[in-house]
């Protein structure tokens, strides 16, 4: 199955179209180990409107840094939306926070599973 699904317009031209998702949660990469939450937070908060909690999951080996990526949440995806737009439109040079070149995309969206499938586990 594709993708994207084929749709044609008055002029006989192929359109792609692809499926929306309601995210409100950006993935940011690039961060320097060393950043703790409240610094990406403050940081986000700054840069794009909208920004409600920032998640981040501390390194296996050393539990005082940082994977290097956070969660931003937003209050919507129209918010998430115009951040990421902001955070990837940065020409000709790519967006940096604390001197690295920050990577954006939406976050990939958690599955829920049922309470159920929980119990099993």
């Amino acid at each position: 199955r594709q993708n994207a699904q084929q749709l044609r317009d008055s002029q006989r031209k192929n359109i792609g179209v692809c499926p929306s998702v309601d995210n409100c949660r950006l993935f940011v990469g690039g961060i320097p180990k060393t950043v703790v939450r409240e610094q990406i937070l403050t940081e986000m908060q700054k840069i794009t409107d909208g920004v409600q909690n920032v998640i981040v999951y501390p390194s296996a080996n050393d539990k005082s840094k940082n994977r290097g990526f956070a969660f931003v949440e937003y209050d919507s995806h129209r918010s998430a939306a115009m951040a990421r737009r902001k955070l990837l439109r940065q020409i000709p040079q790519p967006f940096t926070l604390w001197g690295h070149t920050i990577a954006v995309d939406w976050a990939e969206p958690e599955l829920e599973v049922d309470d159920d499938i929980m119990q099993q586990v």
